[in-house]
Parts: structure tokens; C-alpha cells; sequence
């Protein structure tokens, strides 16, 4: 879940060109960032972490019903590999 700075990534698309041996196609999504992003004016987004005592974040916290939504499409996809063990 998204919390910090530290629990984002690079882009798929920078991805790819430093690991060209690496197929990214299941990790691309409508936007080139795997990570939360969040869309939309700062007026839609309510703070959900510690603030007010001097903590500042450098990127939105990833919303609950969002993340609960991400776990749980990655579960039916996990669901439908052939895979027994990951």
C-alpha cells in the first residue's frame, strides 16, 4: 500500500529498456505507473495518515478502498496462473 515515497517504482517503460530480457506486458496498465497515483483534484483526496504535528508526505496515500480493490484483482490474477508455486 502505498504510504511514502519509498512504496513507489519507476515506470514499466523505463523498466523495459533497463532489463530488455524482462517481458513487462502483464505489469502495463492504463498508466505507465504500477504504483498509486492519484488522479484528480487535491480537493478529492482526504488525508488518511498521521498529519498536523509537522509530517509531510511527498505523495498521496494510497485510498483503502483502492488498495483492498488492487489486492483483490491480484488475487484472481494469481488465481488463474498455471503456477503452483510463485
Amino acid at each position: 500500500r502505498v504510504y511514502t515515497a519509498s512504496d513507489t517504482g519507476r515506470p514499466s517503460s523505463i523498466l523495459e529498456k533497463e532489463f530488455p530480457s524482462v517481458n513487462f506486458e502483464e505489469c502495463k496498465r492504463q498508466h505507465d505507473h504500477w504504483w498509486y497515483n492519484h488522479q484528480g483534484n487535491e480537493s478529492d483526496y482526504e488525508e488518511w495518515r498521521p498529519y498536523g504535528d509537522g509530517q509531510w508526505y511527498a505523495v498521496p496515500g494510497e485510498p483503502e478502498v483502492i488498495f483492498d480493490a488492487r489486492i483483490k484483482e491480484l488475487d484472481e490474477w494469481l488465481s488463474q496462473r498455471k503456477e503452483t508455486n510463485i
